[in-house]
């Protein structure tokens, strides 16, 4: 699933072909329909035909399309989706859900292998700030926030950092990953954490977010970025997907338990409390 590194990066790599860019038609393809979370085809054909996307933004695993009129249409990749540029007279590309075309006849794809990914629009500048916590890499996202939070949470950190009303952006991938360099066993409940642990969690979740940000992510399964090629961030991860491995620190061997339903990597050795 692209996490905040991934998202951030398809950004990233949208910004200099659809900024300024006039929408003047959109397509579905064969398997959209769970694109839509509240509407239809109709409706997102009137509401950005005719509009230009005045910047893109990202807040944890969403992408922020801004628009001349002020509103916002809104992409969530969930597991599988990404983002292509291709010619407006281009074939359908493998696995294209949805495309939008502009008047300098580029078009931007939205390809989707697992068909999870979702759109909306919203006039609320809000919206996500409703349902989600700070973004994992922003000033808000602070020691004290994070001690609030988990002083009033009932569970492991590990489930803590996926809960996004907590940590948005943050995943599967850079949960374990900040735990480790933290040296923080993930099943360790949140209230037993000191306020020094905490500030540690903290730092540590921004370090190795930024890391993978200047890795272009990372491609455990189908990440692609824009241009379609895979990150490289796969290849400098301390514990996840690193089972029986030395750890980087001890060399203990990486051990992998479940946590809520997901697969947890972390060192018994330097992860003990």
């Amino acid at each position: 699933m692209p996490e905040l590194p991934e998202v951030e990066t398809i950004v990233r790599d949208l910004k200099p072909s659809v900024i300024d860019q006039e929408i003047t038609s959109v397509e579905t393809f064969i398997g959209s329909e769970r694109l839509f979370l509240k509407n239809n085809l109709i409706f997102f054909h009137e509401h950005l035909t005719g509009q230009t996307i005045r910047n893109i933004n990202r807040h944890g695993k969403y992408i922020i399309f801004c628009l001349s009129n002020f509103s916002n249409f809104i992409v969530h990749l969930r597991m599988t989706g990404s983002f292509a540029i291709v010619p407006t007279n281009a074939e359908a590309v493998a696995y294209e859900k949805f495309r939008i075309n502009f008047r300098t006849n580029l078009s931007m794809s939205l390809i989707d292998i697992r068909k999870f990914a979702t759109m909306e629009i919203s006039n609320d500048s809000n919206f996500l700030l409703a349902k989600l916590g700070p973004d994992a890499i922003s000033r808000e996202f602070n020691t004290n926030f994070l001690q609030r939070k988990f002083i009033k949470r009932n569970s492991s950190v590990k489930s803590a950092l996926l809960d996004q009303k907590i940590a948005a952006g943050v995943g599967n991938i850079y949960a374990d990953e900040a735990c480790w360099a933290a040296s923080i066993n993930p099943l360790t409940h949140t209230s037993l954490l000191s306020l020094n642990q905490i500030e540690l969690l903290c730092k540590s979740i921004k370090l190795v977010l930024r890391e993978s940000i200047s890795n272009r992510g990372t491609t455990i399964n189908n990440y692609k970025d824009v241009l379609g090629n895979s990150g490289y961030h796969q290849t400098r991860v301390a514990v996840y997907g690193r089972i029986n491995k030395p750890c980087l620190k001890c060399k203990t061997k990486i051990r992998k338990i479940k946590v809520i339903g997901r697969a947890t990597y972390f060192c018994p050795k330097c992860q003990k409390n």
